[in-house]
């Protein structure tokens, strides 16, 4: 088969919007795909906890996954590897420049997500879209003192304030910015979804051109150029579709796991069938 993996994005892409749920449809496509040998890869700006619910219900059980935007992978039983954290001083940095500026945010390392006050509006927000990531409320000097931050995520108030902070991050070599839909992403600079999709797909001997990536926000660009065949759902940001091979006919709401199935793996199968 051309393609032997898929890369998946989960919200706004894989679930639905009203119950963060996989439609039936696009589970039967995925269980095909898993019979007929390809990976399946759920690629997800979320905390291994936030997605391994959804690894456990599909039974995808022979890859690992990449959780927190690239930051580390994970595999069937949730044991987490941590490819990169923030430089410690540069986080801090940018720490105490959104607490100047009062936007809510909150930091993820690989193992929890940890919050002060001024993170607690995002609570609710951080806590559906994450599962059963563990999240901590403390104070700001034990927030300001976690060493191994895999990203910082944020609830902009103001176009005025997000466009305050990217000119900050724009003074640092280790930091970037990523809109991801209604809530923002301070990662590494080294740190996006193709790179920890790299570790997981050369593990299992996958080279780029064999996997299909899909998404629909600015954090699935690099994944998207990587891939053989990188796909835009239809209710994706127009950044993403302006780098996608293909812009898909369905949204995340009617099902596009569905779609690619059909359109791109499907032919693939019946011509090996065929030829076996």
């Amino acid at each position: 088969m051309k393609y032997k993996a898929i890369s998946i994005d989960m919200d706004g892409t894989l679930l639905d919007d009203k119950l963060k749920r996989v439609s039936k449809r696009d589970c039967e496509s995925i269980r095909a795909m898993k019979e007929a040998g390809m990976k399946i890869i759920l690629t997800s700006g979320r905390a291994c906890g936030g997605i391994l619910p959804d690894v456990k219900r599909l039974g995808l059980d022979n890859t690992e996954h990449v959780s927190d935007a690239g930051a580390s992978y994970f595999d069937y039983n949730g044991h987490v590897t941590c490819n990169v954290w923030f430089d410690r001083e540069e986080s801090l940095s940018a720490m105490r420049f959104l607490r100047e500026m009062q936007v809510p945010f909150v930091c993820a390392t690989s193992e929890y997500i940890i919050h002060d006050d001024l993170g607690e509006p995002m609570v609710a927000l951080v806590h559906h879209n994450n599962g059963d990531t563990k999240i901590i409320k403390s104070d700001a000097q034990t927030v300001e003192s976690q060493l191994k931050i895999v990203k910082i995520i944020m609830q902009f108030p103001n176009a005025d304030k997000k466009q305050r902070l990217i000119d900050f991050v724009a003074g640092f070599n280790s930091l970037r910015f990523v809109d991801a839909g209604e809530l923002a992403d301070l990662l590494p600079t080294r740190c996006h979804k193709a790179m920890g999709l790299s570790r997981v797909i050369q593990k299992a001997g996958i080279l780029p051109e064999e996997v299909i990536a899909v998404g629909d926000q600015n954090n699935d660009i690099e994944n998207i150029q990587q891939a053989g065949l990188g796909c835009a759902v239809a209710n994706a940001s127009d950044d993403l579709k302006a780098v996608a091979d293909v812009v898909l006919n369905h949204d995340n709401n009617h099902d596009p796991i569905t779609e690619i199935y059909e359109r791109f793996v499907l032919p693939e199968i019946g011509f090996v069938r065929k030829e076996a």
